[in-house]
């Protein structure tokens, strides 16, 4: 589940996933980097670390978040009070 920033132009954003793939975003659609690690923690089941660095795509917005999935297209969300905090707008 890494991601790594591969290119940042003016318009457009290039993102590499640890499987190779590639996707690129305009400016409608928003990417965001972890500026710290999230950990998302379910009673029953291991919990699912987000290293720092990790970019993640935006899917929705809602009123007090962000709802976004990683390369794997798993889905959380994460805090708008969080922003430039926890993680930034790419």
């Amino acid at each position: 589940m890494l991601v790594k920033l591969v290119k940042q132009a003016a318009n457009h954003v290039i993102i590499a996933t640890h499987s190779g793939h590639c996707w690129g975003s305009d400016m409608e659609k928003i990417i965001i980097e972890l500026l710290k690690p999230i950990t998302l923690k379910k009673e029953n089941c291991h919990p699912l670390i987000f290293e720092e660095g990790t970019v993640l795509k935006v899917i929705m917005h809602t009123p007090k978040g962000l709802l976004v999935c990683d390369d794997s297209n798993f889905n959380f969300t994460v805090s708008l009070n969080d922003k430039n905090k926890v993680w930034r707008e790419l």
